[in-house]
């Protein structure tokens, strides 16, 4: 499904030509994994699943170039804990609900304690920090869409207050 809850019709590209395979190994300077190798052999892509899978494919192999910058590492190494820290991305509930349909259907179901998070357009490293309030953490999803809200949990009175409140 694409991000507006569309199916994706997928399609396997052409394999590589053998001197493509060939001319690629001599620009990065080592053969290709066993796996890789026969994944190109197979097919050159996936068609129909968004500019993703190339650019992942890209950002692997700059692993292995100098200066070794890729997104990949950058996403291992520090995205997922820039996630934790800041938390890209979170809009308060009262901004969704003059967003789009679906952002704003989804806004309308929660309250004010909601902040929501919109994955449908993921730029690499994205995600959201559903544990962010602890394990009690109240955590939505907004069907099969990647949609997603989290809040504190709900003060519950305490054992104290609710004997002699």
């Amino acid at each position: 499904m694409d991000g507006d809850g569309r199916a994706t019709v997928l399609e396997l590209a052409p394999a590589a030509p053998p001197e493509e395979l060939e001319r690629l190994e001599g620009e990065l300077g080592l053969p290709l994994p066993r796996e890789l190798r026969a994944t190109l052999e197979l097919t050159m892509g996936i068609e129909g699943s968004a500019p993703s899978l190339g650019r992942f494919l890209h950002e692997t192999f700059r692993m292995s170039i100098p200066p070794h910058a890729s997104l990949v590492d950058d996403v291992h190494d520090d995205r997922l804990f820039r996630v934790w820290r800041e938390n890209p991305g979170a809009t308060a509930r009262s901004d969704a609900l003059s967003a789009d349909d679906d952002l704003r259907g989804f806004a309308e179901q929660l309250d004010d304690r909601f902040q929501i998070v919109d994955l449908r357009s993921p730029e690499i490293g994205m995600g959201f920090s559903w544990g962010r309030y602890g394990p009690r953490t109240d955590v939505r999803r907004h069907g099969f869409l990647r949609l997603f809200a989290y809040a504190r949990p709900e003060r519950k009175p305490g054992l104290v207050r609710r004997i002699f409140g």
